[in-house]
């Protein structure tokens, strides 16, 4: 017999009630491995000439900015004191690395004025790593993420800064202006610390705050998303496909023919959470954009440790909580556009809110919790405290999606336990416990990493070449490229990178005068009679 609303609304009434004591505070993105900022040597694959990134052919001949096999980038030159974290996306052609010292330098594409250098007229590429200044002064840079177009910064005192493309009020700074070409500081509404918190403040003589304490940032193309040190979410930008998690897009006419949607020009807190529609006969075929959605029952406690953003969709995973708290796995959210089964339920449809993802729950997940979020262009990946990981929706232009979170069993069945992952516009890299990086996708410009001569797309999972004895310990996928953070602590470590082939700051600024037209490479310059 099938249930009816009535009898559904009954059964979540009376739904047992789940006590979690969550370990809070949730930590910053350059915390890793157990060290806040830990001093890693940056490596690169695919190109730096983000002229060339969906627009051109790649030129036949190789050339110093690109990169087919794991590149060291400017280890002497620019991080001789090593990276902390790094920042793309499957939408982004620039990128941003924080040092150990807390200092942001970015690098790639900047016709929209993303890396915040100031210029009313930017440079449209920009080859080799700069240091980015803003309004956080001395404070060091605690998260960092990028968009199709613009750019997000964390300070270590939780304020948040943006620049670059602001069409859809993704930069957070209370307004829609086209672009920001230097960074602004972004307006949150909601959050701040809680009675636990403040109690806890007052008792230690320190001062309490109402602001909230912005520790992780994720971007979307046309989107944001931020997390604050009790596990809140805050979100701006498009409202296109419900991945502001507001629970509407807003959708109105503006003429007779276009329409436009109610965007967010300021990060606003979101705490609603639901699990599935009402009609349960209809949970195959139906989105909750489409229908009622019960919000569970302990929607407002929800807090977040780990969040994720791909080009429409944004994913998170429930915080850590200690032992003896009752409900079982750690509970895993997606919203947005659900093309491709992007949002792993089961459907192709939006949500517009951040919905359960039921196929995640369960006694297999309580014993093997899932701790992260990985969400690609179109794709969701999820981390398991095992190193086991779970995908669903479509990371390659070809081949068919995946509808429902299933484990990547070419990993699990050969023993990899994963470390890190990320997910770009057209691939997917793992790094592995016992020292391999694996990559498999599409990878035009020498993403994938697999050296001279190979391939540029593989449908099963290979090794990178020359990297396969070191530690990846964060992967950040793009558009176009691919950024890795091996470790460099003892003479292991030291040794399986020595023979990585390396490009300094020098080598990349000579490229960049070549692409100016100061030189042109293989001729001499004719002196003017």
């Amino acid at each position: 017999r099938s249930s009816t609303k009535e009898e559904s609304k009954e059964t979540i009434s009376t739904e047992p009630e789940i006590n979690r004591e969550y370990i809070l505070p949730i930590q910053p993105s350059v915390y890793n491995d157990g060290k806040l900022f830990p001093s890693y040597l940056l490596t690169q694959t695919g190109t730096l000439d983000t002229t060339v990134v969906g627009r051109k052919k790649m030129p036949d001949d190789p050339r110093v900015v690109d990169f087919n096999t794991p590149t060291l980038l400017c280890p002497t030159s620019v991080f001789r004191k090593g990276v902390s974290y790094v920042a793309t996306s499957s939408s982004s052609c620039h990128s941003i690395a924080i040092t150990s010292e807390g200092i942001p330098y970015g690098w790639g594409r900047n016709e929209a004025g993303q890396l915040g250098l100031g210029s009313e007229n930017p440079a449209p590429c920009v080859f080799s790593p700069v240091k980015l200044d803003g309004g956080w002064g001395l404070n060091k840079i605690v998260s960092a993420s990028t968009g199709k177009s613009h750019s997000v910064l964390v300070d270590e005192t939780g304020a948040v800064y943006a620049a670059g493309m602001n069409k859809n009020g993704q930069c957070g700074v209370n307004s829609c202006t086209e672009s920001c070409m230097s960074f602004r500081k972004c307006f949150i509404v909601g959050g701040g610390e809680d009675e636990g918190e403040k109690k806890s403040k007052k008792q230690k003589g320190e001062e309490e705050s109402d602001a909230p304490k912005i520790v992780q940032v994720s971007c979307g193309e046309n989107f944001s998303l931020l997390l604050d040190a009790q596990g809140y979410i805050y979100t701006a930008g498009s409202a296109e496909f419900g991945q502001l998690g507001n629970g509407s897009t807003g959708e109105h006419f503006i003429t007779a023919n276009k329409i436009a949607f109610e965007d967010s020009t300021k990060f606003v807190q979101r705490r609603l959470f639901v699990w599935r529609p009402y009609d349960q006969d209809k949970i195959e075929r139906v989105s909750s954009a489409d229908t009622e959605k019960p919000p569970l029952v302990d929607s407002y406690k929800i807090r977040i440790g780990s969040i994720s953003c791909g080009k429409n969709h944004a994913m998170a995973v429930e915080a850590p909580f200690k032992k003896g708290s009752t409900g079982g796995a750690a509970r895993v959210f997606s919203w947005g556009g659900g093309n491709y089964g992007t949002l792993g339920h089961k459907i192709q449809g939006d949500e517009y809110l951040p919905r359960l993802i039921e196929s995640l729950q369960g006694p297999m997940f309580e014993s093997n919790q899932p701790v992260s979020a990985c969400a690609g262009s179109s794709c969701g990946i999820v981390l398991s405290e095992r190193g086991h990981c779970f995908y669903w929706g479509r990371f390659r232009s070809a081949g068919e999606a995946t509808m429902r979170p299933a484990v990547i069993e070419a990993l699990a069945n050969n023993g990899h336990e994963v470390k890190s992952l990320s997910a770009g516009a057209g691939m997917v890299m793992f790094g592995t416990a016992n020292g391999n990086t694996i990559s498999w996708g599409q990878g035009p410009h020498g993403e994938l990493g697999y050296g001279k001569g190979g391939k540029k797309s593989s449908a099963k999972p290979q090794f990178l070449g020359g990297i396969d004895k070191c530690l990846t310990m964060q992967i950040a996928c793009g558009y176009g490229h691919a950024l890795m953070l091996i470790r460099d602590e003892d003479d292991e470590d030291k040794s399986a990178s020595k023979d990585l082939p390396k490009v300094e700051k020098n080598d990349l600024q000579v490229y960049d005068a070549m692409m100016s037209g100061a030189t042109t490479p293989g001729k001499s310059k004719k002196k003017k009679k």
